[in-house]
């Protein structure tokens, strides 16, 4: 039997990375999903529109929670 494949990420963040440049990339990355599940439910009727405003509200909640992480991060000690 062959040994499994060597895990390698796609994606990784470097260990060294201070903490703002991910949160900053997670923010921005949670506002342009937001715009996005906006635009698609005001073009979407009928039963399939509420779960995209759900899904859009759950989207600016995170959005919100990480704003408010780099807001501490970026306060003088």
């Amino acid at each position: 039997m062959p040994s499994s494949p060597r895990f390698r990420p796609v994606y990784l963040v470097a260990p060294t990375l201070d903490d703002e440049p991910p949160r900053v990339e997670a923010c921005e990355s949670l506002s342009n999903a937001h715009a996005m599940a906006g635009n698609i439910a005001s073009s979407v009727g009928g039963p399939e529109r509420k779960p995209l405003l759900a899904l859009q509200q759950v989207i600016m909640l995170n959005e919100l929670s990480v704003n408010r992480l780099l807001d501490k991060l970026r306060l003088p000690s």
